[in-house]
C-alpha cells in the first residue's frame, strides 16, 4: 500500500539558521510558513547542489523541523547556516503512482494480498457481506452449508435447523402437557368416588357416636350423685383441718419466742466476736511492731555494707548486718555506731583491713571493689593511706567521705594506692588498773605464802 504524505502550494522557500552535521535530527528555519499541518512531507536542503539532500518532515513546532534524513536514496550529509529549505516532491511521488496503477492489490484501502473484486472473471470470494442481493438462478452449495439465517416469516422462508428442531419440541411437549391433563383427570375422579365412599362410612360412625352419647348421658347421672356425697365427707375434713391450723398457729408463736430468744443470744456472740477481733488486731499489730523493730535492728545476710535500713529508713545505731562477700577477714558481724559500720569483735579476729588499688590517669576517688574484688570499708577516720609507699597526710594528701578516699591531687596510671583500715573495738571486757592491782597478790603477800618470786618469774 502506497505511504500517505502530504503536500502544500503555499510554502515559502527559506534558509537554515544555524548549520547541521549529518546526524541531526532537526533543523531551525529562518522562516516556516505555509507548511502541510499533517505529516510527513518532503523537504529539500541544498536543492539543485552536490549537497542536495531530501529529509521527511515528521513534526513542525514554531520554526523547528524534526526529520528524517536521506530519503529516496538521497545521503544525509551537513549543511551549513544559510543553506536553501524548500517543501516539494521526488521521484518517489511518481513511482508510487504507477505502482498503485499496476496493483491488483493492496490498493484503493483493501488490505494487503487482497484483491480488486472484477465482473466476469471466475474469483473466489472470502469474507464478504452481500447486502439486500437477489440471485439470478439456483444456489447449489454443494456439501458447504448456510449459516447464519434468521427465523422464517414467510410461508416460502428458509428455516434453520434451530427453528425445526425448537418447533418439533415444542409440539411434542404440548402433546405431552394434555396426556398429562387427561391422567389427572382420571385420578381426580377416582379420588372423588373414594371421597363419596367414606362420606358414607362416617356418616354410620355418627350415628354409633350419637347412641354412645346417650350411655355416658346416664353415667353422668350416677357420677352427680357420687360427687354430692363426696361433698359432704369434704366438709367434715375441712372442720377437722381447721381445727389441726388453730393448733399449727399456736405452736409458730411458740418458735417466734424461741427465735427472738435465739437472735438476743446471737447478739450477744456477735459482741463477744467483735471483741475478741480487735483483741487478736490489737496483738497482730503488737506483733508487726516487734517484727519491724527486730527487721530495723538485725538487716539480715548483705554482699555490701547497706546504707538505710529493710523498711529504706535511715540506719539506727546499734543495728546489725552480715556481710557474706569478701575476704576471710573481711565476712563476719558488723555494727552501726551512728556514723559508719564496724565489725563486731566477737565475730572475728581481724582489726586491720588493707585494701589494694591500681590507678589509672589522674584518678583521685578511691572507692568500691579494689583490684582483689574486696569492698572499701572503714569508719570514720580509723584507715591509713599509701601512694607507691609513701604514707599520706590526711586533710593535706586526701579527703574522706563515706567508704571513699578522694586524693588531692590525681595519680598517675599505675601507681599503687594501699589503704588500710583499723576495726574499732570495745573495752566493755577489760580491767582497770586498780582492778588489777586488787586481782593481783603483792611480793610479800606471794614470800609468807612460800612461793620464790624468781621462781614466779621462771628463772
Amino acid at each position: 500500500m502506497a505511504q500517505t504524505r502530504f503536500y502544500s502550494s503555499t510554502a515559502r522557500k527559506t534558509t537554515l539558521v544555524s548549520g547541521i552535521n549529518s546526524t541531526d535530527t532537526s533543523i531551525t528555519v529562518a522562516l516556516a510558513s505555509g507548511y502541510p499541518t499533517s505529516y510527513p512531507f518532503t523537504v529539500i536542503i541544498d536543492k539543485d547542489t552536490v549537497d542536495e539532500e531530501l529529509v521527511e518532515c515528521t513534526n513542525v513546532s514554531g520554526t523547528i523541523l524534526t526529520i528524517t534524513r536521506g530519503v529516496d536514496s538521497t545521503t544525509a550529509v551537513a549543511h551549513s547556516a544559510g543553506a536553501q529549505v524548500e517543501h516539494g516532491f521526488s521521484g518517489r511521488d511518481f513511482r508510487e503512482s504507477r505502482q498503485h496503477e499496476d496493483s491488483t492489490n493492496s490498493v484503493h484501502g483493501i488490505a494487503i494480498s487482497s484483491n480488486v473484486v472484477g465482473e466476469t472473471e471466475t474469483q473466489t470470494l472470502t469474507n464478504k457481506t452481500i447486502t439486500s442481493a437477489t440471485l439470478g438462478g439456483d444456489l447449489a452449495a454443494g456439501t458447504n452449508k448456510i449459516t447464519g439465517l434468521g427465523d422464517p416469516v414467510s410461508s416460502q422462508d428458509a428455516a434453520t435447523k434451530n427453528y425445526t428442531d425448537t418447533s418439533a419440541t415444542s409440539q411434542v411437549a404440548q402433546a405431552t402437557t394434555q396426556a398429562t391433563n387427561a391422567a389427572t383427570s382420571a385420578t381426580a375422579a377416582a379420588t372423588s368416588a373414594t371421597a363419596a365412599s367414606t362420606s358414607e362410612t362416617n356418616a354410620a360412625t355418627s350415628a354409633t357416636t350419637a347412641s354412645t352419647a346417650a350411655t355416658n348421658a346416664g353415667t353422668s347421672e350416677t357420677n352427680a350423685v357420687t360427687s354430692a356425697s363426696n361433698a359432704s365427707t369434704s366438709e367434715t375434713n375441712a372442720a377437722a383441718s381447721a381445727t389441726a391450723a388453730a393448733t399449727s398457729a399456736t405452736n409458730a408463736a411458740t418458735s417466734a419466742t424461741n427465735a427472738g430468744t435465739s437472735e438476743t443470744n446471737a447478739g450477744t456472740s456477735a459482741t463477744g466476736a467483735a471483741a475478741s477481733s480487735v483483741s487478736a488486731a490489737n496483738s497482730a499489730a503488737a506483733a508487726a511492731a516487734s517484727l519491724d523493730s527486730f527487721d530495723d535492728r538485725y538487716l539480715g545476710s548483705k554482699s555490701s555494707a547497706p546504707t538505710v535500713d529493710n523498711d529504706g529508713d535511715a540506719l539506727v545505731s546499734g543495728a546489725l548486718f552480715y556481710l557474706n562477700t569478701g575476704t576471710s577477714e573481711q565476712i563476719g558481724m558488723y555494727v552501726y555506731d551512728g556514723s559508719g559500720w564496724i565489725k563486731a569483735s566477737a565475730a572475728a579476729t581481724a582489726s586491720i583491713t588493707t585494701y589494694e588499688y591500681t590507678a589509672t590517669g589522674s584518678q583521685t576517688a578511691f572507692t568500691g571493689n579494689d583490684r582483689n574484688g574486696v569492698s572499701l570499708t572503714f569508719t570514720g577516720s580509723l584507715l591509713q593511706v599509701f601512694l607507691n609507699g609513701v604514707l599520706l597526710s590526711p586533710g593535706n594528701d586526701y579527703t574522706t567521705s563515706t567508704n571513699t578516699v578522694t586524693l588531692a591531687s590525681g595519680a598517675t596510671a599505675g601507681d599503687e594506692v594501699l589503704v588500710v583500715a583499723f576495726a574499732s573495738f570495745s573495752v566493755a571486757n577489760t580491767y582497770t588498773q586498780a582492778q588489777a592491782n586488787a586481782l593481783f597478790a603483792t611480793q610479800s603477800e606471794l614470800a609468807s605464802a612460800g612461793f620464790s618470786p624468781i621462781l614466779l618469774m621462771g628463772a
